[in-house]
């Protein structure tokens, strides 16, 4: 599977950060229309 302890948990980090930053845009241009729907 891993080759190092610190290679298996980088690699777990930048698909937690991908994911993280995926949920967090998604949530900000949801956000985004639904302000442009309001005003």
């Amino acid at each position: 599977m891993c080759s190092s302890i610190e290679y298996c948990l980088l690699s777990q980090q930048s698909i937690f950060n991908d994911y993280y930053n995926t949920k967090i845009s998604i949530f900000f241009t949801k956000k985004g229309l639904m302000k442009r729907i309001l005003m």
